[in-house]
């Protein structure tokens, strides 16, 4: 399970060093050069809005509620055709680099601080709590280690996502979320024929 884990961990920062190699412009490092392909995007998606709580969470969720949940599962392919093809390519073609400036830009400069703000702490606490739950939930019982090495594996996972981000900036993330997804995908195969 180690050599797994530390497998996976290398070929982030790899993926994250690739791609800082290939990042010459500010374009390129946060906006991938805009010509990031839709189903690389659309992965990247799937990984952001299934995270190790949902996936882990999912299956309990399903049979408590049903067909509830199925409905809400059964819209993100939809969700993802529409934003990796119709959202995300029309922001790419803007002359901004985040759509805050385009708030700013139709809003004012007030209402683009408030809704980075906004972002900014929804993302904080949400990756806290998937930090955590990931290292309490996941690796603590999967390594078979005491519960004090949940502060030290969140910060662990929070420096290894940090490094391949920063190191190769957008490109970087997307293709470290493609691998993530279709690691889940072939995780959540790879059960239901066991199972079967």
């Amino acid at each position: 399970d180690i050599l797994v884990l530390a497998a996976y961990a290398a070929v982030m920062v790899f993926v994250g060093a690739y791609y800082s190699r290939q990042n010459r412009t500010a374009d390129d490092y946060l906006l991938g050069g805009r010509g990031i392909s839709p189903i690389a995007l659309g992965l990247s998606l799937f990984a952001t809005l299934v995270s190790t709580l949902s996936y882990l969470a999912h299956p309990g969720e399903m049979i408590a509620h049903g067909p509830m949940l199925a409905t809400m599962v059964a819209a993100h392919p939809i969700i993802f055709l529409i934003v990796g093809y119709g959202l995300i390519p029309l922001l790419m073609r803007q002359p901004v680099t985040s759509a805050y400036e385009l708030l700013e830009s139709r809003l004012g400069r007030g209402i683009r601080q408030a809704g980075a703000a906004v972002f900014l702490l929804l993302r904080l606490g949400w990756m806290a709590t998937i930090l955590y739950a990931t290292s309490s939930e996941v690796l603590i019982p999967l390594l078979g280690l005491d519960r004090f090495w949940i502060a030290p594996l969140c910060i662990a996972l929070a420096v290894l996502t940090a490094v391949y981000s920063s190191s190769g900036g957008l490109k970087a993330v997307v293709m470290t979320d493609a691998i993530q997804s279709i690691t889940m995908l072939a995780g959540a195969i790879a059960t239901i024929v066991v199972i079967t």
